[in-house]
């Protein structure tokens, strides 16, 4: 028998599950939607292959309802359930676009939105290897006046604070405590921690700036198989990871996210 589960959304509903005339009164009172960009792909042998759209769809309805309590109406949309994942390919069940696949689906997205009446579409990453797509897809749009569009990485903004927010002492990555704690105050279900595996890899030396962009560094090169590096398919001590810690990270990503959205848009 395949694994059932039943789990349930909170906060406000996001655009695909509204009806068109709720749709259109948003349009009338905001420009404002947000779009999560996600993957498939493996998260360890404890969370979903889904994690990465699990946390996107989280993140628009989070930020949308921060949004709302600061005065400013903002529409949580879709979250696009696949990107750039070739180097978890080893992992069973990860879907992988191309760079230009994912470019075209983000630029089709927006400019549907765009043609309802948003004209103010923020990206939001949750999955490091389509920050440059974003990027890209963002610029095309600018330029071709489809619409304004914003890219946010709250990557940075919570992985900063690890140190104070975690348990764990080690490395911790992708799939990891802090990642983990996130799902687990979205979608506590789909977690389970009795089989979370600790992997911690061996701590290399790096020069200045030596991390990818999406960590705020200033090199990248494409991984090209994450399992070589990581065998479980996670980096850290997942099973450290609390709801509570999850909490946390989510109030300093709502918090970066509203600051930056109202900072653009809001006002302009």
């Amino acid at each position: 028998m395949l694994p059932r589960t039943r789990y349930t959304i909170e906060g406000p509903k996001a655009l695909p599950e509204m009806t068109w005339p709720e749709v259109a009164a948003l349009r009338e009172r905001t420009e404002i939607v947000l779009v999560g960009v996600g993957s498939c792909e493996g998260h360890g042998h404890h969370m979903p292959l889904a994690t990465d759209t699990i946390l996107g769809a989280d993140s628009v309805r989070r930020i949308a309802a921060r949004l709302e309590d600061e005065g400013v109406l903002a529409v949580p949309g879709p979250t696009i359930p696949f990107g750039i994942s070739p180097d978890y390919m080893s992992f069973p069940g990860t879907i992988t676009l191309r760079p230009s696949t994912l470019l075209e689906v983000i630029r089709e997205v927006c400019t549907s939105l765009a043609r309802h009446g948003f004209r103010k579409i923020v990206l939001v990453l949750t999955h490091d290897g389509n920050l440059g797509v974003m990027q890209a897809a963002a610029q095309e749009l600018s330029a071709d006046g489809i619409a304004r569009v914003l890219v946010l990485n709250p990557l940075p903004v919570v992985r900063e604070k690890y140190g104070e927010m975690l348990t764990s002492k080690g490395v911790e990555g992708h799939g990891g405590e802090g990642e983990t704690a996130r799902v687990l105050a979205s979608q506590p279900e789909l977690v389970d921690l009795a089989r979370a595996v600790a992997f911690s890899p061996e701590r290399r030396q790096r020069l200045p700036w030596d991390v990818p962009p999406h960590f705020g560094g200033a090199a990248y090169e494409p991984l090209k198989d994450f399992r070589a590096e990581a065998p479980p398919g996670s980096i850290g001590n997942p099973a450290l990871a609390t709801r509570d810690t999850g909490e946390k990270g989510w109030a300093l990503i709502t918090e970066w996210s509203a600051a930056i959205i109202k900072r653009h848009f809001a006002s302009a």
